[in-house]
């Protein structure tokens, strides 16, 4: 077993821990010098009700699609999670490896999330994809996405 199979699947354990049971469940861990340095899993800000367990997921009540309308969902992503127990200093420089768990798809960190890594110092990320292929990209190459993006939104009529 390779290690990023082996850290893939601990993130899928991680993501186990996940209440957000009816949307995307994920599950993610940061690693510097090949130590484990936080998990996140996504869900509901701590002492709040749990999305999708004691209440219905909002954005399915509402009908809204996936990789939107962040502004009303309760959801901490697992990165964010994996991020706010690492701290900076302790990430920079680290890896995240995401994984979705159970039936849910994979997907590459969210725009949200991967501002979040960026400001972080996680310096790449290992993920897996929406049909099941192993991913793994460089965190400069997301701040060239984020410059394109900013740079198509100034042109935007």
């Amino acid at each position: 077993m390779t290690k990023t199979k082996y850290y893939l699947d601990i993130a899928k354990v991680v993501a186990a821990r996940s209440h957000c049971l009816v949307r995307r469940g994920f599950g993610a861990i940061i690693v510097k010098d090949d130590e484990i340095i936080a998990t996140g899993y996504s869900g509901s800000a701590r002492g709040t009700l749990n999305c999708g367990k004691d209440i219905p997921c909002i954005k399915n009540v509402k009908g809204l699609p996936p990789n939107e309308a962040y502004e009303v969902c309760p959801a901490v992503h697992a990165e964010e999670n994996a991020i706010i127990h690492a701290g900076r200093s302790r990430a920079l420089g680290g890896t995240l490896y995401l994984s979705p768990g159970g039936k849910y798809p994979g997907d590459r960190p969210c725009f949200r999330c991967r501002r979040r890594l960026i400001n972080a110092g996680i310096k790449d990320c290992w993920y897996i994809t929406r049909d099941g292929t192993l991913k793994y990209e460089l965190v400069e190459e997301w701040i060239k996405m984020e410059n394109q993006w900013m740079r198509e939104k100034l042109n935007d009529d």
